[in-house]
């Protein structure tokens, strides 16, 4: 599998776990992939105990509340940069400065999103780990 391609898998995986477990979304910018999709998961095939939802919900609520501040500031590093843009005088050193903090948070939410995905796998029997579409790819040393 390709290092773009498992990217990619690895992100929908993390939004999969990250966002469908027991409680209403929360909006988003970033979509989850269809129920049908590849590499979606029906939550039902793993047969959760209930301590197991539980404590996917508490990090899952977790992981929401950080995200949506990061999400926040990327949005509003966006709208800043582009701000200055648009003025005559826009200082290129603090262009350059807020994009390199745009893409520091993004990278901060992607690292989250990651770390949210790999602690909820900790939770995980091997049984329900090996329902995972692709998750023995990730599997710790």
């Amino acid at each position: 599998m390709s290092h773009h391609r498992l990217t990619r898998w690895l992100l929908a995986g993390c939004i999969s776990l990250c966002g469908a477990v027991a409680l209403p979304a929360v909006a988003v910018k970033i979509p989850r992939p269809p129920l049908n999709a590849p590499g979606a998961l029906d939550w039902g095939t793993l047969n959760l105990s209930q301590d197991q939802i539980r404590r996917i919900n508490l990090l899952r609520l977790d992981f929401q509340r950080m995200a949506i501040r990061l999400r926040s500031d990327i949005e509003l590093r966006r709208i800043e940069i582009d701000k200055l843009m648009i003025t005559a005088s826009a200082d290129s050193n603090r262009l350059r400065s807020l994009v390199k903090e745009r893409s520091a948070l993004t990278a901060q939410l992607e690292m989250s999103t990651l770390e949210n995905f790999l602690s909820i796998k900790k939770l995980l029997t091997n049984d329900q780990l090996d329902k995972l579409p692709g998750a023995r790819l990730l599997a710790s040393p």
